[in-house]
């Protein structure tokens, strides 16, 4: 098996880079040594007999290979840097005409120098040529692929066919929800309430005015952008549907009187249809029974029926129904002990078995009331 490479550091990254810019052991200039750099190639079969090569005195020891050619080449990059920027200065002689050699081949003098920046220029507009190109290509692949993708469906879904479902007041514990409270200590269960004020915020009237006033109780389908900024509609559910666990008739939800009202939402999924034309419902009872003999757990739910209407299905996106907001049912218990309730959705096309997702379809949560 092949030893795992360490992942380099910071530094080590930047003195690799330092590296390739300028190579002192090989003479290279971002990868490539002078006479490979651009059509002046001849610079380097000349640039010995130039005054300037001679960039120090005679060296009284042989240089190795390696070395001898690392200053070769900064020799020739000196040079080069020489006789440009003397002929910058200095040079007053014209140009070819249009159409001759700009590098000529001959012996590289003082009037051939003036021909470096050209050289020069020319490797600037292969360069700029070159990243315009890759910059275009890479512009117009990214047009292609954003002209394909539809705006009006998720980039990324779930494979879950079955939505998850969720609880409020929602606390959790060590292991999973966990919802305790004393009715005689307000301070126990007044958090509680806030959360349920807070979460039907959302569905008050005047946050519902966008929507429209549903009472079909059947799949409200849309095939066309009716509604304005070319939108769907999507049906109204305001906080009165939920009549005693509204929190208008009963500003703490029932905690003082021990009985507590749970809210259950279902999450949603692009165009899912949760049954064959019945109205899923929400059904709660014990996970296990307090005793062989303990009476089933009594709950009232709201809206009647514990169902969620299917007017309020298909859900087609944020985007195409940014004012949608979910239905919820809402459970009021009456006769609970120290137990773990089970809330589950039933309707044919949503699943509560699920060993790998326990809020898949269904939630569980531990409550404990002490009086």
């Amino acid at each position: 098996m092949a030893a795992l490479q360490e992942k380099k550091s910071c530094g080590q990254r930047m003195e690799e880079f330092r590296h390739y810019c300028w190579n002192p052991d090989t003479g290279q200039l971002l990868g490539r040594t002078l006479s490979r750099w651009g059509p002046c190639g001849h610079i380097s079969d000349n640039v010995e007999t130039a005054p300037w090569a001679l960039c120090s005195g005679s060296s009284p020891s042989r240089p190795g290979r390696a070395q001898r050619r690392a200053q070769g080449e900064l020799r020739l990059w000196v040079a080069t840097l020489t006789l440009t920027l003397t002929r910058l200065g200095s040079c007053q002689q014209a140009g070819p005409p249009l159409g001759s050699q700009a590098c000529p081949s001959g012996s590289y003098g003082l009037a051939e120098a003036r021909w470096w920046p050209v050289c020069a220029v020319w490797i600037s507009l292969y360069y700029v040529g070159f990243y315009v190109v890759m910059t275009g290509l890479f512009a117009l692949s990214l047009y292609t692929l954003m002209s394909t993708i539809d705006p009006y469906t998720p980039d990324f879904q779930d494979q879950l066919k079955s939505p998850g479902v969720t609880l409020r007041p929602d606390v959790y514990g060590e292991k999973g929800l966990e919802i305790s409270y004393n009715v005689s200590d307000n301070r126990t269960w007044a958090g509680l309430v806030h959360t349920l004020h807070t979460f039907l915020e959302g569905y008050s009237p005047a946050a519902q005015e966008n929507s429209v006033n549903c009472t079909s109780e059947t799949y409200y389908f849309q095939e066309r952008f009716e509604a304005p900024n070319h939108t769907k509609f999507s049906c109204q559910f305001t906080a009165q549907m939920l009549h005693n666990c509204s929190g208008l008739l009963d500003p703490d939800f029932g905690f003082r009187e021990g009985k507590p009202c749970f809210i259950i939402k279902m999450n949603r999924i692009v165009k899912f249809l949760p049954s064959n034309g019945t109205a899923p419902r929400v059904d709660c009872a014990f996970r296990d029974k307090p005793h062989q003999d303990a009476a089933p757990l009594q709950v009232e739910y709201y809206p009647h029926g514990g169902t969620y209407s299917l007017h309020y299905f298909p859900y087609y996106g944020r985007r195409a129904q940014p004012h949608y907001s979910n239905p919820l049912v809402a459970a009021k218990l009456l006769n609970v002990p120290d137990v773990v309730i089970v809330c589950k959705v039933l309707a044919d096309h949503v699943t509560s078995n699920n060993p790998h997702d326990q809020y898949e379809g269904k939630v569980e949560f531990k409550l404990r009331i002490q009086q």
